[in-house]
């Protein structure tokens, strides 16, 4: 093996990014085993100890059905480590409320502690954990951020049980309710929950650094990847094998640029060598084998794969390694045999579940257009006040088969914003205005679409419509791009809530990632997913 220090040379080289460890998930993807994408070697080879910090670790990323376990600690025929987390708050919330039962009332009595209203405690308690995003845990980020999270996030639960409580009329128990008892348990639930937090965050960064992973690719599919995962929150040893040995000049330049930040993200690009060095490399404890090469691997490499694979070491195709890791696709790697042949777009010919979630979309527009009137006088009156100009912004957007159709939003620049033609918003946009700048972050802006869902111009989740005057550059820029449309777009949607506010090809280029992710693993589950991470942006005024 070569090895030297960037620059001049990607061999070896150590990036430090704040960006570049992620969190170890237990629970990244719900599954099912008989997926072809499901990557049987990936869940059972031998160095199954070598974990990267690739995935995320609970509820955050929960993925549609279909897909499996990207795990590297252990075999996946332990499921309950798929919902450690979880399981272990809801176990701490009942041992918190019974130790803080016990200590107050010198007795333990199950009927309370198990009772309908405790079950309602645990459903508020998880969801405003999930909304704190702390069923992510950030192994790059300081672990007291992590603890002031948590006590942030349980200081909310017990405010919206204590409201609970008093609003179900169950302040007349002396039991759950009464003599401190409930303050008591989220204060214990809260050194449980932070106790729990950071011994994750402590293991997650001493195991991260160890996976290692062979990747064999073409060059231009390898610079690609390589610029993506230096991008990423991946840590970890991944040695590079070319067709011919060659070094990736581009990689080089996106791995120096990169290399700078926090000291404890480290991820170690190495030049192993050519492919015809894959069977003498194959017998190292690699994590796993990442194979980018489409359709110009020789026959006798992929018999080296398959024969490496059967021997209990992970192998996987690009495509999928995206989805797993990232939750999305690669459109540089696809080629149209793919959407083919591919698992998946199940709601693309199920007439059942697009009618379905047709329903859902019309009653549920309507519920919310109702809940959300007050806030909308509310703005609207503030628009009004702060900049003239007409209440509502429509413009033509492009939606389902391609079809054009005015959008509905509140008004958040200035009258002229466009007057020299059509452009994406930008950071910092002096267009828009103080009111706007609010209901941007909170996507409040957003609420008068309610009126497209109702028309059946839109859905509540789905891509989200672009202007009929950047489709030419994207189409033509972009392989894959139009394929987008072939559902109704979103008010919100996978991309929205996995990738900041786009406003540049690029930026167009991943968020279609994301879509065309979403519109191959559909599910009802990734719908929730997507509507609970909606409610963290809103919440938190995490928007563009």
């Amino acid at each position: 093996m070569r090895t030297c220090r960037y620059p001049p040379h990607l061999v070896g080289s150590e990036v430090h990014s704040p960006r570049l460890v992620s969190n170890f998930g237990l629970l990244p993807i719900l599954a099912s085993a008989s997926s072809p994408y499901s990557f049987p070697s990936l869940t059972s080879a031998p160095c199954a100890h070598l974990v990267p910090e690739s995935a995320h670790f609970g509820l955050d990323s929960i993925a549609p059905l279909g897909l499996k376990i990207f795990m590297d600690t252990h075999p996946p025929s332990e499921p309950w480590r798929k919902i450690l987390l979880p399981i272990a708050d809801v176990l701490g919330i009942f041992i918190a409320f019974s130790l803080a039962y016990f200590l107050r009332l010198k007795a333990f009595n199950p009927q309370q502690v198990f009772s309908s209203l405790m079950l309602m405690f645990v459903a508020v308690d998880l969801i405003c954990l999930y909304l704190f995003d702390l069923y992510q845990i950030d192994a790059r980020a300081p672990r007291w951020r992590t603890a002031l999270r948590t006590l942030a996030a349980i200081f909310a639960t017990a405010c919206v049980n204590i409201l609970i409580a008093y609003f179900s009329g169950a302040v007349e128990f002396s039991g759950l309710i009464g003599r401190g008892v409930l303050i008591g348990a989220h204060f214990l639930f809260a050194i449980w929950a932070i106790s729990i937090r950071l011994a994750l965050h402590r293991w997650l960064r001493r195991v991260g650094r160890s996976a290692r992973y062979l990747v064999l690719g073409t060059e231009e599919n390898l610079e690609l990847f390589i610029k993506e995962l230096v991008g990423s929150r991946l840590a970890g040893v991944f040695a590079i094998l070319t067709p011919d040995g060659q070094r990736l000049v581009a990689a080089e330049a996106a791995v120096f640029n990169a290399g700078r930040g926090d000291a404890r993200s480290v991820l170690t690009l190495q030049h192993q060598g050519s492919w015809q060095d894959l069977e003498s490399l194959a017998h190292q404890p690699w994590t796993g084998i990442i194979v980018c090469a489409g359709n110009h691997l020789p026959e006798n490499l992929v018999e080296i794969l398959m024969d490496i694979r059967l021997r209990g070491v992970r192998v996987a195709d690009l495509a999928d390694f995206y989805e797993q890791a990232w939750l999305k696709v690669p459109v540089y790697y696809l080629q149209r045999s793919w959407f083919a042949m591919a698992q998946g777009f199940q709601l693309l010919h199920n007439p059942v579940g697009l009618r379905l979630k047709r329903v859902f979309d019309f009653v549920g527009a309507l519920i919310l257009l109702i809940l959300t009137s007050p806030i909308l006088l509310l703005v609207s009156i503030a628009i009004k006040l702060d900049s003239r100009g007409p209440l509502i912004f429509k413009q033509t957007r492009v939606g389902e088969n391609g079809k054009h159709f005015t959008v509905y939003k509140l008004r958040s620049m200035r009258v002229d914003a466009e007057r020299d033609g059509a452009k994406w918003t930008e950071v910092g946009d002096t267009r828009i205005t103080r009111v706007g700048s609010f209901i941007r972050a909170t996507r409040i802006d957003e609420l008068p679409q309610l009126l497209n869902v109702l028309r059946g111009e839109m859905s509540f989740i789905g891509p989200r419509p672009e202007r009929p005057e950047f489709m030419g550059q994207l189409e033509q820029e972009i392989p894959f791009y139009n394929l987008r449309h072939i559902l109704r777009p979103g008010v919100t949607g996978w991309a929205q809530v996995m990738y900041p506010y786009g406003a540049s090809v690029e930026d167009a280029r991943q968020k279609l990632q994301y879509e065309l992710y979403y519109i191959k693993n559909y599910s009802l589950l990734l719908d929730a997913v997507i509507v609970l991470k909606t409610v963290r942006v809103v919440l938190f005024g995490k928007g563009r």
